[in-house]
Formats: structure tokens, sequence, C-alpha cells
């Protein structure tokens, strides 16, 4: 359940990177704050760089969190399996009920 939570953390990362996106036309800022536009272009666009890298790491996050839990219920599987399996041939060998 961990990696859905993260998934879903890397989803959000996305939409904002989607967001931020964006193209910015010198005009909308005015006469006086057209100077405004570039800095502002390469902020969103650094922006949205850092944020696909966040996500994209996220997502290995989440990957890595899927691979640990699948490895501990396999473990935990034999474990299990093991337990019983001496549970079993410890009663056999006493003769006491199985």
């Amino acid at each position: 359940m961990h990696s859905y939570a993260v998934d879903a953390r890397a989803a959000g990362v996305r939409q904002a990177r989607e967001a931020a996106v964006t193209t910015l036309d010198p005009q909308a800022f005015g006469v006086l704050c057209a100077f405004l536009a570039p800095p502002a272009m390469l902020v969103c666009g650094t922006a949205a760089a850092a944020a696909g890298a966040l996500a994209d790491e996220l997502a290995r996050t989440a990957d890595k969190v899927r691979t640990m839990a699948d490895r501990y219920q396999g473990v935990e599987d034999q474990s299990e399996t093991d337990y019983r399996r001496a549970q079993r041939d410890f009663s056999t060998t006493l003769g006491g009920p199985q």
C-alpha cells in the first residue's frame, strides 16, 4: 500500500510539472514590466525540470518499495512454510498430535 502513496505523490508532482510548463507573452506584462517575461520563463523551465526529475525519482522509489514488499512477502511465506514443516516433523518424530 505504501507504494501506491508514493505513486500518488509522483502523479501530483507530474501534474505540477505540467502546470509549470508554460509560455509567457511579454505583452501580458505590459510595457513597463515586459522585461520580466524572460526571467520568469527561465524560472518556470527550471522548476519544471526539477519537478520532472523529482517525479521520476518518486516513481523509482515506488518501484523499490514494491520490490521490497514482494521480497518481504516471499521471505514471510517461506518462513511460514519452514515453520509448518518443522512443526509437522517434530510432531511426527515424537509421535504426538499432528
